[in-house]
C-alpha cells in the first residue's frame, strides 16, 4: 500500500500473491538516489519499483489495482477460488450458470486457419460460469494467460497459450509464469485445465524441464490436469500435455507432434500430411495420446465440463456425488438378451455398461484405442465410478499390450482421484 525497501522486500517477495496499487505502491532493494551515486542513472522512483513496472517488467506483482480500495476488493475476490490451507477444499459455490449450457459463440472465436490469431481471453470467458475469470500476472508474459475461474461452482485454475502474443509460443518468462501458477494450484488443491494452441518453445531444454515439466509431474495425481488442444501444438512444447491426465482434441483442427512434415520429409523422405502425422484421428487411433476426440470446439468443452462432473477436486477430496434419476433397485432384465448362451459367441460389453449405470449415460476413455478393452467413467446410485470391461467385439476381448496400458492408465487416474472400480471381465 505504499514503500517497500531495503531488505523489507525479501519477505513479500516470497508470498504466493502481490497486489500492488498504481503510483502508490514501490518495491525496491535501493532507491532512485543509490542506483543514481553508484552508477550514474537516472530513475524515477515508479521506473524503479512501480507497480506498473512490476506487473509488466519483472513480473514481481501478481495483481495491480487503481486504487487501495479495489485493490482490497481484489484481495476478497482472490480469497473466495481458495482453501484457508493445503489440506481444505477450494470453496464451492452454488453456480448461477447453467453447467450444461452449449456454447455456439466458439465457433466463430476460433477460426479455421491455424494462421490466423484469436484471442484466448474470449475462450474462457465462453467457458466458464457467468464468463468470470481472475487472471494471474495479467501484464507479464502475455503470451500465456492464467486466470482463476468456476466451472459449475468450483474454482479451477486455467493456462491458456494466447496466439495474439507471439503466436503463444513460450518464452522464458511465460514458462515461469505457468510454473508459478501451475505450482499454486497443485499447493492448494485447484484443479487445471490448460488450453493449447502453441507452435513451440523459445528458452532452452533446462527451463523447459525445470519449470513447467516439472511442475506437470509435481501435481501429477494431485489435482486433475486436462489438457484441451485448440491448434497446433509443436516441438518441446507437446511433452507438457502430454503429461496431462486427459487430453482433448478436435478434428482437422488440433495437431500435435514434435518435428512437423517438412523435417520428417528432409530426415526419412517420407511424405506425410499435417492430419496423418499428428491429427486428433492418429492420436485417438494409433499413438494413444489424445483421450477424447470432438468433431468441433464447442461440443469438445462440453465434454470437459462433462468430464469434471465425475471428478474431485484434487487426491484429498471425494468425487462429486448426484441426486439419481434412476432407481439404483431397478431390475435389468434385457442383461438376459445381451449376454449369449454360447462363450463363443461375441457382443457388446458397451450395452451391457449402459444397462448397469445410470440413465445409461457413460463417458468413454480413449473410445478409439485399444478396442479390446472398455474404459469410462459413469454413475451408479449418483456416484462417480470407473468402468473396466473386457470387449468381446474386438479380439474377443484378449489383452495386448496397448489395452493393457490403455487400461493401466485408467485405473491408475481412478485410484488417484478416489473413484471406486468397477470391472467386468
Amino acid at each position: 500500500l505504499g514503500p517497500c525497501a531495503g531488505g523489507a522486500v525479501y519477505s513479500p517477495a516470497m508470498t504466493d500473491f502481490i497486489f500492488m496499487v498504481r503510483e502508490h505502491s514501490h518495491m525496491f532493494i535501493t532507491g532512485p538516489d543509490v542506483v543514481k551515486t553508484v552508477t550514474g542513472e537516472e530513475v524515477t522512483l515508479e521506473e524503479l519499483g512501480g507497480a506498473q513496472s512490476h506487473a509488466s517488467k519483472s513480473g514481481i506483482a501478481t495483481f495491480v489495482a487503481d486504487d487501495e480500495e479495489a485493490c482490497l476488493d481484489d484481495v476478497r475476490y482472490l480469497l473466495s477460488f481458495l482453501p484457508s490451507n493445503n489440506l481444505e477444499e477450494p470453496p464451492r459455490f452454488a453456480p448461477s450458470d447453467d453447467p450444461q449450457r452449449s456454447t455456439p459463440e466458439l465457433r466463430d472465436l476460433i477460426p479455421a486457419s491455424p494462421n490466423q490469431p484469436y484471442d484466448m481471453h474470449k475462450v474462457i470467458e465462453a467457458v466458464v460460469d457467468d464468463g468470470d475469470y481472475f487472471e494471474y500476472h495479467a501484464a507479464w508474459a502475455q503470451n500465456i494467460l492464467c486466470c482463476f475461474a468456476r466451472l459449475d461452482g468450483e474454482p479451477v485454475g486455467i493456462v491458456g497459450n494466447q496466439p495474439m502474443h507471439f503466436a503463444g509460443v513460450l518464452d522464458i518468462e511465460s514458462s515461469e509464469k505457468a510454473a508459478r501458477f501451475v505450482r499454486t494450484c497443485d499447493a492448494f488443491n485447484i484443479p487445471l485445465v490448460t488450453f493449447v494452441d502453441v507452435p513451440g518453445f523459445l528458452p532452452g531444454v533446462e527451463q523447459e524441464y525445470g519449470g513447467i515439466f516439472y511442475r506437470n509431474v509435481k501435481a501429477s495425481g494431485v489435482t486433475p490436469q486436462i489438457s484441451v488442444i485448440m491448434g497446433p501444438c509443436a516441438g518441446g512444447a507437446v511433452y507438457s500435455p502430454a503429461m496431462t491426465d486427459f487430453i482433448f482434441m478436435v478434428n482437422e483442427t488440433s495437431h500435435m507432434f514434435i518435428t512437423g512434415p517438412d523435417v520428417v520429409k528432409t530426415v526419412s523422405g517420407e511424405e506425410v500430411t499435417l492430419e496423418e502425422l499428428g491429427g486428433a484421428r492418429s492420436h485417438s487411433t494409433k499413438s494413444g495420446v489424445a483421450t477424447h476426440v470432438s468433431p468441433d470446439e464447442e461440443s469438445c468443452l462440453d465434454d470437459v465440463k462433462y468430464l469434471l462432473s465425475f471428478l474431485p477436486a484434487n487426491n484429498l477430496e471425494e468425487p462429486p456425488r448426484y441426486q439419481p434419476t434412476d432407481d439404483p433397485e431397478r431390475r435389468s432384465e434385457r442383461l438376459r438378451d445381451i449376454l449369449p448362451v454360447s462363450p463363443n459367441m461375441p457382443y457388446d460389453m458397451k450395452e451391457v455398461i449402459a444397462e448397469v449405470v445410470d440413465d445409461g449415460d457413460f463417458f468413454e476413455y480413449q473410445a478409439a484405442w485399444a478396442g479390446s478393452i472398455v474404459c469410462g467413467f459413469a454413475r451408479i446410485d449418483g456416484r462417480p465410478v470407473g468402468i473396466v470391461g473386457n470387449q468381446p467385439m474386438q479380439l474377443a476381448g484378449v489383452l495386448d499390450i496397448e489395452s493393457s496400458e490403455k487400461a493401466a492408465r485408467f485405473v491408475r487416474t481412478c485410484d488417484a482421484f478416489n473413484v471406486p472400480l468397477i470391472t467386468f471381465v
